[in-house]
């Protein structure tokens, strides 16, 4: 979990695919709006790293322990999951890419709120990731 977090950090200010069309601020995420590149139309090796880090940490909600026994950090660590592939949504062309990226955010949150469940952050954190979702416009 802690290597996909780094990947997260370390490819974010390489990437193209910048946080810059919407506002995600939460307890657990806090990264650098970048407003100065307009939108890529193609994503660049950075981004797809970035990407591919934010899809295996969604994966571990999937891992055959309960999800009650993992910590807050988790919860972070998959609100992070939710802002990326929200990011990813904002400008991918295919259909059956958005489709995916959608898939796993349900799937983040819903790992949230089985957290919730256990931890309060992570019931505060799930409905600041719904309502940045739903102020970004996807559904």
């Amino acid at each position: 979990m802690i290597t996909y977090l780094a990947l997260i950090y370390l490819h974010h200010p390489r990437s193209s695919m910048r946080f810059a069309s919407f506002h995600a601020r939460t307890w657990c995420t806090r990264l650098r709006i970048c407003n100065n590149n307009p939108p890529p139309t193609e994503l660049d090796l950075h981004s797809q790293k970035f990407l591919r880090a934010a899809d295996m940490l969604s994966n571990l909600v999937t891992l055959p322990s309960t999800i009650k026994s993992r910590t807050p950090f988790f919860t972070c660590a998959l609100a992070m999951c939710v802002i990326v592939h929200t990011a990813a949504c904002l400008i991918m062309s295919t259909p059956d890419k958005v489709e995916s990226l959608k898939a796993r955010i349900q799937l983040s949150i819903g790992g949230l709120n089985m957290l919730g469940k256990s931890w309060p952050l992570a019931k505060m954190v799930r409905q600041q990731m719904v309502n940045m979702y739903q102020e970004v416009g996807l559904r």
